[in-house]
C-alpha cells in the first residue's frame, strides 16, 4: 500500500482536480490560438 496516497488531506484532491481542469484549459485556449 502506498502510505503517501492515505496521508493526502481530503481537501488537497479537489485542489488538484481544479488545477488539472485548469491546465486542460490552457492547454486547449493555447491550441485553438495556434488554429
Amino acid at each position: 500500500m502506498i502510505s503517501g496516497k492515505s496521508q493526502l488531506p481530503k481537501q488537497v484532491l479537489p485542489l488538484v482536480k481544479k488545477k488539472r481542469e485548469e491546465g486542460t484549459l490552457l492547454i486547449t485556449g493555447l491550441s485553438k490560438q495556434q488554429d
